[in-house]
């Protein structure tokens, strides 16, 4: 579990493939990001109570990105102390976007999906990658997991060829 603290009311998670909670139901979600709220709580000292619109994002190469929101409410009383949350589960691609192709290594790039929007490269994995070339290609892009429909719908896919 991989942590990023935007603001006190914002996180994201990060689950790598191995802490997947695919088959879990809504209420079996719930349950496990309260867990996660409270250790969250007591490591980085950060008051986590009120209404949290939660966004998950999943793939089976990747794992689970979970966006974390707090909502503001002029009359947050109610929500004192407690925990609520509204779960959406997004079936929006995750992608890397790539610094420089040229960095890449070949074979991850033949288990890729390539993308080429706005002049910047993007890769969907459709395939599982080892340790090592994973940490070459988190080392040479950057996750992107929200708002990415525009990059497969408008985005020019192509082949490197060999």
């Amino acid at each position: 579990m991989n942590l990023k603290i935007i603001d006190e009311d914002n996180f994201v998670l990060f689950l790598i493939n191995k802490e997947i909670i695919f088959n879990l139901n809504e209420d079996e979600i719930s349950e496990y990001l309260k867990k996660v709220f409270i250790k969250i709580k007591e490591k980085y000292k950060i008051d986590i109570y009120g209404y949290y619109e939660v966004t998950i994002y999943t793939n089976q190469y990747y794992g689970m990105i979970i966006k974390i929101v707090r909502e503001k409410f002029d009359y947050v009383s109610f929500y004192d102390k407690q925990i609520e949350m509204k779960i959406t589960i997004s079936d929006s691609p995750i992608f890397y976007k790539v610094k420089d192709i040229y960095n890449i290594d070949k074979k991850v790039l033949s288990v890729s999906n390539i993308y080429i929007y706005n002049d910047i490269f993007y890769l969907e994995l459709k395939s599982d990658l080892n340790f090592i070339l994973l940490g070459i290609l988190y080392e040479n892009s950057d996750l992107v997991f929200e708002n990415t429909e525009e990059i497969k719908k408008y985005g020019e896919k192509i082949e490197i060829r060999w």
